[in-house]
């Protein structure tokens, strides 16, 4: 939903009323520290239009 935020296993997703969108990687976490030189992360966030007509998704991939 627009304007909301989302913290998963990874980081933080936040998407904007004009659907920009962010994410911020979670340097801390042990999980995305371990992936390895070849591993991938994958992480799918559903989004709705602020109006609430469209639906869509984003998907972020962490390269390690």
């Amino acid at each position: 939903v627009a304007g909301t935020d989302t913290t998963s296993r990874y980081g933080s997703f936040s998407i904007d009323e004009a659907g920009a969108w962010s994410f911020t990687p979670d340097y801390d976490d042990p999980v995305y520290n371990g992936l390895g030189l070849g591993d991938q992360a994958r992480i799918d966030y559903a989004v709705t239009s602020f109006d609430g007509t469209g639906t869509g998704s984003v998907t972020i991939t962490i390269d390690g």
